[in-house]
């Protein structure tokens, strides 16, 4: 059987925690263990940000972007 009509798709970044890489990427962690975020990243957040992809989660779209802008601030974008 398929999936139930009407039910609900969860989006998998809903299940990822601030800060933690969502694939296979660097995702590496500084000496405080915070993200270093790569250009990469930030330029793939900000297009799926366009492309809708955090409409139904605007709040995980919030701690992501607060992240990065700290780590443009603490130097942990590489």
């Amino acid at each position: 059987p398929g999936p139930v009509q009407g039910a609900s798709q969860r989006e998998l970044e809903d299940f990822v925690a601030p800060g933690t890489a969502k694939t296979g990427t660097t995702g590496a962690q500084d000496g405080a263990g915070k993200r270093i975020w790569t250009e990469a990243e930030i330029k793939r957040f900000y297009d799926d940000c366009r492309n809708g992809k955090y409409r139904s989660n605007p709040e995980r779209r919030k701690d992501i972007e607060q992240d990065i802008f700290s780590a443009g601030r603490e130097g942990r974008v590489r």
